[in-house]
C-alpha cells in the first residue's frame, strides 16, 4: 500500500539539502557532552575506535586527533558523504540493518542517535559489546521522548503550536518509522545485562530560544521531517507558522533530552 507506514526506514536523509544544516547544529548541541564522556573514560593514543552513524564526522575527527597516527578510527554511516577524509580515518558506507561490517576488536565504540531508529537495536548493541577489546568502552547516546516544556512564549497559541509539532514529530518517528524513543533509557540495563562494568548515564538538556542556534536546528528538522509531521496531523499552515515561531525570541523551550551511557568491558584474567 502506498500510504502504509515505512517501519524501520531511517527518517533523516544525508542526501537532503537540509542535512548539513541539521548535522552541524546537532554537533553544536551534542559534541560537548559526547566529548566530556570520552574524556571521562580516557581514550589513549594508539586506540582503535569505531564510530556508528558518523554524520558530519565531527566526533570521528575528534577521536582521530586523540588516537594519533598510531591509532585508527572506522566511521560508518548509511551515506557518509559529509565526512571529510584523513589518513587515520577509515570511512565506510553501510546500512547497520544488514549487520556490522567490521570484526574488531575496538578499544572504543560510539553510536549516537542511530540505534533507536533501527529495529535490530538490541541485537546490534549486544554485537557491539562482543566487538570490544578487553578494557574497551562502549558509548551510546540517544534522544528520548520527554514531556515537552515550553518555558516562555508570546501567547498560549504559540505554546500550543510548538507542543503540537513536537508531539507530531515524535509520533511520526514512532508510528511511521518504528523508532523506539525510550531506548536511551534502556541502554543502561542492556549494557549491564551484556556484562559491561562501570556503566553510567548522563542526562542532558538545555533551554532553546528563538535567537539561538537551536532555532536553525528546529527549522531544518521541520523540512527534513515534513512528510512525517504532516502525516501526524499538522496542517501546512500550522507548519509554516511553526517555522516562523522557532525564530521568535519570545519563545524558549526545553531542548530534546539526550541520554548518554558508557560501559566498560572487563579485562580478562591474566
Amino acid at each position: 500500500m502506498e500510504n502504509a507506514p515505512h517501519h524501520n526506514e531511517y527518517a533523516f536523509r544525508n542526501s537532503s539539502n537540509e542535512a548539513p544544516i541539521q548535522l552541524s547544529h546537532l554537533e553544536a548541541f551534542l559534541d560537548p557532552t559526547t566529548i566530556a564522556a570520552f574524556e571521562s573514560i580516557e581514550v589513549p593514543s594508539g586506540s582503535a575506535c569505531l564510530e556508528l552513524g558518523a554524520g558530519n564526522g565531527s566526533i570521528a575527527h575528534w577521536l582521530a586527533d586523540r588516537v594519533g597516527d598510531d591509532g585508527t578510527v572506522t566511521a560508518i554511516d548509511i551515506n557518509p558523504v559529509h565526512i571529510p577524509p584523513r589518513p587515520n580515518l577509515r570511512i565506510m558506507r553501510h546500512d547497520l540493518r544488514q549487520g556490522l561490517p567490521v570484526a574488531g576488536p575496538f578499544d572504543v565504540i560510539h553510536a549516537r542517535l542511530v540505534l533507536s531508529h533501527i529495529a535490530e537495536r538490541t541485537e546490534i548493541l549486544k554485537s557491539l559489546v562482543e566487538l570490544l577489546a578487553p578494557g574497551g568502552w562502549l558509548v551510546v547516546g540517544e534522544f528520548v521522548r520527554d514531556p515537552v516544556q515550553v518555558i516562555s512564549a508570546a501567547n498560549d497559541a504559540d505554546a500550543s503550536l510548538y507542543v503540537k509539532v513536537y508531539d507530531a514529530t515524535y509520533d511520526g518517528l514512532i508510528n511511521l518509522h518504528g523508532a523506539d524513543l525510550r531506548f536511551g533509557f534502556d541502554v543502561f540495563n542492556l549494557m549491564t545485562a551484556a556484562g559491561l562494568a562501570s556503566v553510567r548515564s548522563t542526562h542532558f538538556a538545555e533551554s532553546w530560544s528563538g535567537d539561538s542556534y537551536a532555532a536553525k536546528f528546529l527549522h531544518s528538522n521541520s523540512f527534513q521531517l515534513e512528510e512525517l509531521i504532516r502525516g501526524s496531523g499538522v496542517t501546512a499552515a500550522e507548519l509554516d507558522a511553526y517555522r516562523r515561531l522557532v525564530f521568535d525570541p519570545a519563545l524558549t523551550v526545553k531542548s530534546n533530552l539526550f541520554v548518554n551511557t558508557v560501559g566498560k568491558k572487563p579485562c580478562t584474567s591474566i
